[in-house]
């Protein structure tokens, strides 16, 4: 949550929220808080508890959003993703897309944030996809719970097909752009899901890539079940740009930002 300069202009996180406020506004977040001797109050950013109460209370205060985010599911960084929608506004204005465009969420996760926040801030209409059923039907159940069916569609995929239906459903002939996150994968090979000595996998982030003593991150389960596999990435990505070409009966979108 702190500043950086890396964060956009219109970013509504460039201020830090007011712990404390929220803390009175919604008696559950106050569980989230700790008070260092000086009375100085905080979150503990490594306590994925605090982390999903913490997102989920700016959802609700920040833009009336209700969203349950799984215990086993990434905790979104809400400043982080706010930073995704500012970019694409600033894209498609370029473009003269702003207003009333159609964007697809390439995994979208349990709670298709970024879906969320782009029919909320911007009345885009969405497409959010995602290869794990149990993530797409809650996905659908947060988009439901907001009342926003009539901009946010939820379509499960098989990982075999393509990621961008031919157009969108409402008569429109292009895509306006594309998002998606780094997609999270199940690494752990039947054979070789044993106990490195350091409390992971073979092959996970805290083994392969981790200093001795370094806790995982607090964002997302990682260690036993869960890393993100480089292989897997460069596909996926191979995927998007091919896809991105070949989308619209082999013609090229009119507009496609992928982000």
């Amino acid at each position: 949550m702190s500043l950086n300069r890396y964060m956009h202009p219109s970013n509504p996180y460039k201020r830090p929220p007011d712990f404390q406020h929220l803390a009175k506004q919604y008696p559950e977040f106050s569980g989230a808080l700790k008070t260092d001797l000086n009375g100085k109050v905080s979150v503990d950013f490594k306590d994925p508890g605090a982390l999903r109460l913490l997102t989920e209370t700016l959802l609700k205060e920040d833009f009336d959003l209700t969203a349950k985010i799984p215990a086993d599911r990434l905790v979104p960084a809400l400043p982080l993703r706010m930073n995704y929608i500012c970019w694409l506004e600033d894209l498609l204005k370029l473009i003269n897309r702003c207003d009333g465009a159609h964007g697809i969420d390439v995994g979208a996760g349990a709670i298709a944030i970024y879906s969320l926040l782009a029919a909320k801030r911007n009345k885009w209409r969405m497409l959010a996809t995602d290869t794990s059923t149990e993530a797409a039907n809650h996905a659908k159940a947060t988009v439901e719970t907001n009342g926003l069916q009539d901009y946010i569609s939820v379509l499960p995929t098989d990982p075999s097909s393509p990621m961008f239906p031919s157009a969108p459903p409402d008569g429109q002939n292009a895509w306006d752009f594309s998002l998606c996150n780094p997609p999270f994968f199940d690494s752990r090979p039947p054979s070789r899901a044993t106990d490195d000595g350091e409390g992971g996998s073979v092959g996970s982030p805290s083994s392969a890539r981790s200093r001795p003593g370094r806790p995982p991150p607090p964002h997302a389960p990682t260690g036993k079940s869960v890393c993100v596999h480089r292989a897997e990435e460069r596909k996926e990505v191979t995927m998007l740009k091919r896809e991105r070409f070949t989308a619209n009966n082999d013609d090229a979108p009119g507009h496609c930002t992928d982000m």
